[in-house]
């Protein structure tokens, strides 16, 4: 007779932590595979915000808390045109800060904006620090630049699509 094995809940922290572990670069993992693991993790712990209002059309807000891992951000940001014009601040800001913050937000010249979907999720939160570490990481900042670097991701602020487009671009340049 065979024995079936159960699946461990989505929220076994256990699991979690043995399979980090193992797609851990650190482990013999690769990067990119451990970043996907981490925001498959973040995704499964976040209530869903696919609800729409029926008069309106847009997103009905959830209320969110302050999430530590991610900078504070607005979601009404998110929206198409306002997202357009957040992205034409970070150009303004790296401008205004000069290289190398003006050599990574230019990156930004053509982050597509979306309205509907998991694209205009990710429009819609903070980037996440593990992103902003890793276009620090990709950028050869130093560690006083990398603090500045956050200060700047929070003076925009940035979206989890900003930070997503700028890995992209910074990683087919390398």
């Amino acid at each position: 007779m065979s024995r079936t094995a159960t699946p461990a809940p989505l929220d076994d922290g256990g699991m979690w932590r043995r399979v980090l572990a193992r797609v851990h670069p650190d482990g013999g993992g690769g990067h990119e595979e451990f970043l996907f693991l981490m925001a498959v993790r973040e995704a499964l712990a976040e209530p869903c915000g696919c609800r729409r209002n029926s008069m309106t059309g847009h997103r009905t807000e959830q209320p969110t808390e302050e999430r530590p891992e991610r900078i504070p951000y607005d979601p009404s940001l998110g929206l198409p045109d306002t997202f357009t014009e957040l992205t034409m601040r970070a150009f303004d800001v790296g401008f205004e800060e000069g290289d190398p913050y003006r050599s990574i937000l230019a990156l930004l010249t053509n982050c597509p904006t979306h309205d509907h979907g998991r694209q205009e999720l990710k429009q819609r939160r903070g980037a996440s620090y593990r992103q902003l570490a890793y276009i620090a990481h990709l950028s050869g900042l130093t560690g006083e630049e990398r603090k500045a670097w956050y200060e700047i991701a929070r003076s925009v602020p940035l979206s989890e699509k900003h930070a997503g487009h700028l890995i992209e671009r910074l990683k087919s340049w390398g």
